[in-house]
């Protein structure tokens, strides 16, 4: 069977030694372009950073910086060639390629693939925009051209999910913050709010961040002043896989004891109100959903533990009642039949009530 040849691509034989591949690639090939996303968490929300277009076609309307990938240029250079041409970033703390887009008609003027790459911005960095350049709110776009506002969201979904099992919060950070801070920074990136406390328990224990050595200006509430953290490291590291933030559900009371990934004071885990049931584990209201496995699968299956064992407790009973009974029908023989009757009905009446009681 003869290997398969890609289409628009000459033969790999074909090629001679020591000359550059893309002066092999035929001319119609399709173009392809690098685009950047480009996100800064500003004023406490997340922005995108966009550009209006001035030509046909989507005349008028916003697009991520980028361009068309040169013969001789790689996908990263590309993006971050057009990123220079179009805004002056001093530094760019993360860049990873996001997708490549390549619906036929993206583009109305022709086939054209499309790489995104993501890029975050720290709060510090001012860099110096075109007049036709401008920062906007990922939750409030403007009107987008082509796919654009598509793969905005895409970053965003890759940036919130990175956020839960990486330290990527690094790359949106100033290098020293105070506990709130980085929490305004997470509740902006992940659109939703979190809580202080259990953000600064969940980051220290898996070492993502760590005290300095320095405390924060008094505020002009006065209180005790603040102590100042870092990132551990300001490389990207995988910190926990099985973790996920999510917000709590929508009418459903905290479970504290859940969010502190523990043993319940109370043995195994809080205690159910009549009628309220959990039946999937991201269903549990967590307040800062620090979702790792073990530790809700603990909580869920001490919960369903606790009800067997009623269930069982209950059972026992109502066979030792059952003995009782027999017994007291042996004992009408000789015993008044009056009183035997009476003492039945009390430990059936006895039974009933601890069932009810246990699986109230």
């Amino acid at each position: 069977m003869r290997p398969a040849v890609l289409v628009g691509l000459a033969p790999e034989s074909s090629w001679p030694p020591g000359e550059p591949y893309h002066e092999h690639v035929p001319a119609d090939t399709f173009p392809h372009e690098a685009l950047g996303v480009v996100f800064q968490v500003r004023d406490g929300r997340l922005t995108v950073l966009l550009w209006r277009r001035a030509e046909q076609p989507f005349q008028g309307s916003w697009a991520l910086p980028g361009g068309l990938l040169s013969a001789s240029e790689r996908l990263g250079a590309s993006a971050s060639r057009h990123l220079a041409s179009k805004v002056d970033l001093p530094e760019i703390a993360h860049l990873e390629q996001l997708e490549t887009r390549s619906d036929p008609v993206r583009d109305p003027r022709g086939r054209v693939l499309a790489t995104a790459y993501l890029a975050l911005v720290v709060p510090g960095a001012q860099p110096r925009l075109q007049p036709d350049t401008a920062w906007h709110p990922v939750d409030d776009l403007p009107p987008t051209a082509f796919d654009h506002g598509s793969i905005i969201g895409s970053a965003r979904n890759r940036l919130r999910a990175k956020l839960s099992y990486t330290n990527i919060g690094f790359a949106l950070s100033s290098e020293t913050f105070t506990i709130s801070q980085l929490r305004d920074t997470y509740a902006a990136a992940l659109g939703h709010p979190i809580s202080a406390t259990n953000l600064q328990r969940i980051l220290t224990r898996r070492g993502v961040i760590e005290p300095t050595n320095h405390i924060a200006r008094p505020t002009a509430t006065g209180g005790r002043p603040a102590t100042v953290y870092r990132f551990a490291s300001r490389e990207l590291v995988v910190t926990n896989p099985f973790a996920a933030f999510r917000p709590r559900a929508a009418g459903l009371r905290p479970a504290k004891d859940l969010v502190h990934c523990g043993r319940s004071d109370r043995g195994l885990g809080p205690r159910l109100e009549p009628g309220e049931v959990v039946t999937r584990v991201d269903e549990i209201p967590l307040v800062v959903c620090d979702l790792e496995v073990p530790c809700l699968e603990d909580h869920v299956h001490g919960a369903a533990l606790a009800r067997d064992q009623a269930f069982f407790a209950a059972l026992l009973q109502a066979l030792f009642t059952a003995l009782l009974q027999a017994l007291f029908a042996a004992l009408a023989v000789v015993a008044p039949a009056q009183l035997a009757e009476r003492l039945a009905v009390l430990r059936c009446h006895e039974m009933l009530q601890s069932v009810a009681h246990h699986f109230r």
